[in-house]
């Protein structure tokens, strides 16, 4: 962030006084010095823009990986209950539902790693703009609500996982069975079979 009044402080103690009688060639000699130090100074505050900007862009693509994430590890997770449930064999049912614990365990670890390279970079972002951890509420645990939900949901597939990996015998995959009913078409003296599932 740019203060007006510290630019000119700097530029004033950048810039020597200037020393009387001046002449042509001191003078162009002063202006040249002044405009070099002008140019530094604004390719100094250019490349600090640019870094906030670069760690700006790379938090909210984080932030957007931390809404992503889960929501797609619980979407396989209950593909893999439903993949799981039609298998008429234990043993690949056991496999499934213990993958799908094991990937929801995963995720959340990954949620946590997330999450501190969030604060890293908000961190980075707070030294641009010049605030102190202190006044930061980030710091006081309240920035990880999002991942406490997440992960919670996730600990919560996991845990259903890991029972149902342990009561296998207890899931049933059977079919209802197939009823046939005879219908009289009116329209058409003939009769129609309609399969019921």
């Amino acid at each position: 962030m740019l203060h007006p009044q510290g630019v000119r402080d700097r530029l004033l103690l950048v810039l020597p006084m200037p020393q009387f009688p001046m002449t042509d060639k001191a003078l162009e000699k002063l202006k040249h010095q002044n405009a070099i130090a002008l140019e530094n100074f604004k390719w100094e505050k250019k490349k600090e823009e640019l870094s906030f900007l670069e760690a700006g862009q790379h938090l909210r693509a984080l932030n957007q990986q931390l809404w992503q994430v889960p929501g797609m590890a619980i979407a396989v997770t209950g593909g893999i209950w439903y993949g799981a449930i039609s298998i008429s064999y234990d043993l690949p049912k056991l496999l499934a539902f213990c993958f799908a614990a094991t990937v929801d365990l995963i995720t959340i670890i990954v949620l946590i790693r997330l999450r501190s390279i969030i604060q890293i970079q908000i961190n980075l972002q707070n030294k641009f703009n010049d605030i102190q951890p202190e006044e930061n509420w980030a710091t006081s645990g309240k920035g990880w609500i999002v991942v406490t939900c997440w992960s919670s949901l996730l600990a919560l597939a996991a845990i259903l996982s890991i029972l149902a990996a342990a009561n296998i015998e207890k899931i049933e995959t059977s079919k209802p069975a197939q009823t046939q009913t005879t219908t009289n078409n009116y329209l058409y003296p003939q009769k129609v079979e309609i399969i019921e599932k």
